[in-house]
């Protein structure tokens, strides 16, 4: 069972390096070609797109991920055909929506400027799409269907990046830009509603599980828009106070701050999210626990040196991807990385609230975050700009995390391995000597910046992963080897 588990994270975590290579690759083509205030208004029409999502959805697809997991193909399919029938029907609801008020957007997003009201006009397409699309990945995963999941994402991100290469070579202009790419996410969605159709027929739709599906879902959407909120909610007051342009310093340092803890902790975590209730709807409980422990611990081991080396070498980064407009987001990515990092654990524990005891604590707890965030904006942000931003996201994921720990162990039990905590610490302690001790080694007097910035992110992780290794790295093969060995014999 490990062994599969990590084989498939192992298959999330190349698509993962695929997909945020891809966010990575296209911010500096997107921050030189647009600059600094287009940048941010471009993101803050993102909003739209990422809001609309649960609204949308109305917890239909959870409820879907718990209800089909484990059910014969063809009764996935039908429940499948429901639920993308009711994520296009909600969808052009929020389109209609989005083309009668669009004076009331544009000042939500841009403090009352109408000058980027095409941006939310081509968003509003994304609106229609991505649920459809993110109800094909849903089931796919549920299938074991990993490989699958990767290689659509990979062939997408790869002519979506090409794509952008090309179109700001010749030079079309943003808007054009912007529009060709969310016609490519438009022709993947249909394309897979056409292989759906060719692939198992017409199969009439089942909505009967709807009411399960809403009963266990619907609960979950003021929480996912708390969530949201707690991510994008200090854009709508920065941009209220200081700006769109200033959204745009803000947004590159979340970009890359997101792109990179996430890029090592979502394989582990999704792959759990999608298999943690199969095997306890098949009352496999101690795999269940395992599989929770081995997620938890992959995901701090990974995550904590993504974060050091955030905070190590930011100034790298931000040379790499922006022009100089963009310098006040260097001193924000590692405050970032850490809220990502406390996300993770919130997303995990989540899952375990789920199975143990429903929704309504999941809610509780998004709930509090959403309020904890939203005050600490108002109070922070007028004065301390984009700092104020940064920590009101920290404290608020910080209290998340700390809260979903505490249910999660009330409702299923996974403790966590103190052991590996403890050398995580040690592995962190000597990342950051190491780079401390490079860096004093080569003191003030480099001619060749790029040369600092290899040594210094060679040498700490060298150093965190020769610790790691050191303390469970062979307790770990160990443990693969018996599982694959246990397989064997049951087999």
């Amino acid at each position: 069972m490990l062994r599969k588990f990590y084989m498939d994270a192992g298959v999330m975590g190349l698509l993962s390096v695929v997909v945020r290579m891809k966010d990575l690759l296209a911010i500096p083509i997107l921050t030189h070609y647009t600059g600094l205030e287009l940048f941010g208004a471009w993101t803050q029409s993102g909003l739209l797109v990422a809001f609309a999502a649960p609204l949308i959805g109305l917890g239909l697809s959870q409820g879907f991920v718990r209800h089909a997991a484990g059910l014969d193909e063809r009764k996935q399919v039908a429940m499948l055909w429901a639920l993308l029938a009711a994520c296009a029907a909600m969808a052009l609801v929020v389109v209609a929506l989005v083309y009668t008020l669009p004076g009331w957007l544009d000042t939500m997003l841009f403090g009352g400027s109408s000058a980027y009201r095409a941006l939310v006009l081509i968003a509003s397409l994304l609106v229609l799409v991505n649920p459809i699309r993110g109800s094909f990945e849903s089931w796919f995963m549920i299938r074991g269907r990993a490989r699958l999941v990767a290689g659509l994402r990979s062939s997408s991100v790869v002519v979506s990046l090409l794509l952008l290469i090309a179109l700001t070579r010749i030079d079309v202009g943003f808007v054009p830009l912007i529009a060709a790419l969310a016609l490519v996410e438009a022709v993947v969605a249909g394309g897979l509603c056409l292989w759906l159709l060719f692939r198992f027929g017409f199969v009439l739709p089942s909505f009967g599980w709807f009411r399960e599906g809403f009963r266990y879902g619907l609960p979950l959407v003021p929480g996912q828009l708390s969530v949201l909120s707690v991510h994008f909610m200090d854009r709508l007051f920065i941009s209220s106070y200081w700006g769109v342009s200033q959204v745009g310093v803000y947004a590159i340092s979340y970009s890359v701050a997101q792109a990179v803890v996430i890029l090592v902790t979502t394989p582990c975590r999704t792959i759990y999210e999608k298999s943690a209730f199969t095997y306890y709807n098949q009352q496999r409980y101690d795999d269940v626990r395992r599989m929770c422990q081995h997620t938890l611990g992959t995901t701090v081991a990974m995550g904590v040196p993504a974060v050091i080396l955030l905070f190590l070498l930011s100034d790298a980064i931000l040379v790499l991807l922006a022009p100089a407009e963009f310098g006040g987001a260097r001193q924000l990515m590692g405050i970032i990385g850490v809220s990502y990092l406390a996300q993770a654990i919130t997303r995990i524990n989540r899952v375990n609230i789920g199975m143990g005891s429903g929704t309504g604590r999941v809610l509780g707890i998004l709930l509090v975050t959403f309020v904890t965030n939203t005050v600490l904006n108002f109070l922070l942000i007028p004065t301390y700009a984009l700092w104020g931003g940064a920590l009101a996201t920290l404290i608020a994921f910080a209290v998340s995390a700390v809260g979903s720990t505490w249910f999660a162990q009330r409702a299923f039990p996974c403790p966590m391995d103190r052991t590996l905590l403890w050398w995580v610490l040690w592995a962190g302690l000597a990342m950051i000597a190491a780079a401390l001790g490079v860096r004093m080694v080569l003191g003030s007097s480099v001619d060749y910046p790029a040369l600092e910035w290899v040594l210094v992110g060679a040498a700490s992780v060298c150093a965190y992963g020769g610790v790691l290794y050191f303390g469970i790295g062979s307790s770990l093969l160990r443990l693969l080897k018996t599982d694959a060995s246990d397989r064997q014999g049951d087999s």
